[in-house]
């Protein structure tokens, strides 16, 4: 038998030694690769492999590769992790910061029982019921987040497989955007829909409602932060060659930024440090996209007028969804 084991900076990345008496014949021999320990150890027949150089050279290359395997697999769950963390970590604090501006957290703990806390919750409701429908719609915004983000974990885990079902694309695209309409209207941003709602019954997609969600969460989200204020998003679904598409007058995204938009952790150059995200969005959307297979392009009208307001550079943008699979098709 041939047991391994692999070290990195003294941490074990693979190990499948056993303790072996001296009466099987054993062999070990011991490399340093780098910052790779590499500990290979042979029992009775086939401790002759290890007296062949070649050999050992070709166990010891397949240790190193192997370790670069694990590390590659340990950073990209590690950013997968820190991606949530830092996202469930803001919803979190956001939700606690809604409640609190109708109910606050105080008032429900002088209460003696369930019935005293619904009677308190009611009365602080009832003082002033535009505030507390705006908080309720604030709140569902953030589950809604959540939920993306949990969608979004998923996906990122490698795990996700689709589940592709039958669907109206402006029902889709409706049921994400709503919760976004105070946003989008503290920005003075409109929408303009060019969807037939008779057109989109008749010519549904089969898609993964979920994966789809998580890509036009994030279209949109990056949509309220980028558009220009006083300006239209139009949404549009061509239904002959089945592309969704954003068009909006947005902060300009650089020639040589188009190959970088989708990396993850990559800000625009044009856009304000006091509104930048974590460059997570972008990167989400293609990573969802992967998973249905179709294409999500970015295409910025480099013709137009630039529109320059308080520093900020302005100018047409277009984010387009391609490939989707009609129903009247097979996968």
């Amino acid at each position: 038998m041939i047991y391994f084991e692999i070290k990195k900076v003294n941490k074990i990345l693979y190990s499948n030694l056993v303790e072996l008496s001296e009466e099987q014949g054993v062999k070990t021999i011991t490399r340093m690769v780098g910052d790779i320990d590499i500990t290979i150890v042979a029992s009775g027949p086939d401790s002759r492999i290890l007296s062949s150089n070649r050999h050992v050279h070709d166990a010891v290359a397949i240790c190193v590769r192997l370790a670069d395997s694990i590390d590659e697999i340990e950073n990209r769950q590690g950013q997968n992790y820190t991606i949530l963390s830092h996202n469930l970590i803001t919803t979190h604090s956001r939700l606690l910061d809604s409640f609190e501006s109708i109910v606050p957290e105080v008032s429900l703990a002088e209460a003696n029982d369930h019935t005293e806390q619904i009677k308190i919750v009611k009365e602080l409701l009832g003082k002033n019921e535009t505030q507390s429908a705006k908080t309720f719609l604030d709140i569902l915004k953030r589950v809604v987040d959540l939920q993306a983000q949990i969608e979004g974990f998923k996906i990122l885990s490698g795990d996700r497989k689709p589940d592709m079902g039958e669907h109206n694309i402006l029902k889709v695209a409706q049921n994400v955007i709503h919760p976004f309409y105070a946003d989008l209207l503290s920005n003075n941003v409109s929408i303009k829909w060019h969807i037939d709602p008779k057109i989109a019954e008749i010519k549904k997609i089969k898609t993964d409602y979920k994966a789809l969600n998580v890509i036009l969460h994030h279209l949109l989200t990056n949509a309220v932060k980028y558009a220009k204020p006083y300006s239209c998003i139009d949404i549009n679904f061509d239904d002959e060659k089945l592309e969704l598409s954003f068009s909006m007058k947005s902060i300009r995204i650089e020639r040589d930024e188009l190959q970088k938009i989708f990396d993850l952790g990559y800000c625009g150059t044009d856009v304000p440090s006091a509104i930048a995200g974590e460059g997570v969005g972008m990167y989400m959307v293609k990573k969802a996209s992967d998973l249905l297979n179709i294409r999500v392009s970015v295409e910025p009208d480099y013709s137009a007028h630039i529109e320059d307001i308080n520093g900020v550079k302005y100018s047409p943008n277009k984010f387009t969804l391609k490939g989707f699979l009609s129903t009247s098709r097979e996968n």
